[in-house]
């Protein structure tokens, strides 16, 4: 899908929410995104209200001031946390402090549209299985470096959440028991290494100095040693626990995307190197990539749910494009 100005006929609001901003943008049947601009989490509050209305106002306007010719009918909204997609509620996010809300139809009340809410990680692995880095791959591991770590484990083309919606998610690995404290409770989770807070951290903690994460990467690009020193740390912990899912799942591919990961690719070849050292029994390491998609995977992928709504469709998360309908080896014996 590429950005473009006027997009006549049926589509819909994409919202990826993050826990500092929102992106959004109008998108037409035909897969265009249009007008994506980023919102700041703090102005959807400035009047006093609750994110969650606050959203649904935004939403609101969009869909009234969208371009002539653009019929919104629905919303695709992605989201981080643990969700039940069917249900439409977050049960757990704690980057946007929500616990069983139901966002979906929140959001749906105050902008008076259908809505279809996906996790953002999520979004962002369909978008680049779709249109990105990992088109033609059905077993791939997608990464977010943003403000956290998010990832999506994608299993015969379609992202895997598990029994409760946790399965893939690596961040809260513990790599560091005696590390530092997570939000979540826990130390030393992967976490609180790698993504935006926490190089941020580690720096500041090695040097006084308290550097926006991508200052950080850029100095240690720049051979900044304190700065190189928090990215090898980092990169080290990531590429241990990506060892072990290589070594049990032997996913083709990992995609690296976020906001922060146009920042990260200069220092990519470290993080491959370390796979490599980590990596034993299933050959060659995955390829580590970047995303096609850059920081609009998220906002791809919540489009594309908007317009699996609006085609009444189910296979809005699968990465490949079709319904998953198949299932000819699935264990249970029934369909995806």
């Amino acid at each position: 899908m590429s950005v473009a100005e006027g997009a006549p006929g049926p589509g819909v609001v994409a919202v990826d929410l993050g826990g500092g901003s929102a992106k959004v943008a109008w998108c037409a049947r035909a897969g265009d995104l249009v007008g994506e601009r980023v919102v700041e989490v703090a102005d959807l509050t400035a009047d006093g209200g609750d994110l969650v209305t606050g959203l649904g106002r935004l939403v609101r306007r969009m869909a009234d001031d969208a371009p002539p010719g653009l019929d919104v009918r629905g919303v695709g909204l992605a989201a981080p946390g643990i969700h039940d997609e069917a249900a439409g509620v977050v049960r757990l996010s704690l980057m946007l402090d929500l616990h069983d809300v139901p966002l979906r139809d929140r959001v749906g009340e105050a902008a008076g549209l259908p809505v279809r809410l996906v996790h953002d990680v999520g979004a962002g692995a369909t978008a680049e299985g779709r249109l990105g880095a990992a088109v033609g791959h059905e077993d791939w591991l997608f990464l977010a470096l943003g403000t956290g770590l998010g990832s999506t484990l994608v299993l015969r083309g379609r992202p895997y959440r598990g029994a409760t919606g946790w399965g893939g998610e690596l961040g809260h690995v513990v790599v560091d028991p005696a590390g530092p404290r997570c939000p979540c409770g826990k130390r030393g989770c992967l976490e609180t290494l790698m993504g935006a807070a926490a190089l941020q951290a580690r720096y500041r903690d090695r040097t006084g100095r308290d550097l926006p994460a991508r200052r950080v990467l850029h100095a240690a690009a720049a051979g900044d040693d304190d700065a190189a020193a928090v990215w090898r740390t980092a990169v080290t912990s990531l590429a241990e626990v990506l060892a072990g899912v290589v070594e049990v799942l032997e996913p083709s591919l990992v995609v690296v995307g976020g906001g922060l990961a146009a920042s990260a690719v200069p220092l990519l070849p470290p993080l491959r190197a370390a796979l490599a050292e980590q990596v034993r029994f299933v050959g060659t390491p995955p390829p580590v990539v970047p995303a096609r998609l850059g920081r609009l995977a998220g906002l791809h992928g919540a489009a594309l749910a908007g317009l699996a709504l609006l085609d009444g469709t189910d296979g809005a998360d699968r990465t490949d494009g079709t319904d998953g309908t198949d299932g000819t080896d699935r264990t249970d014996g029934g369909a995806a």
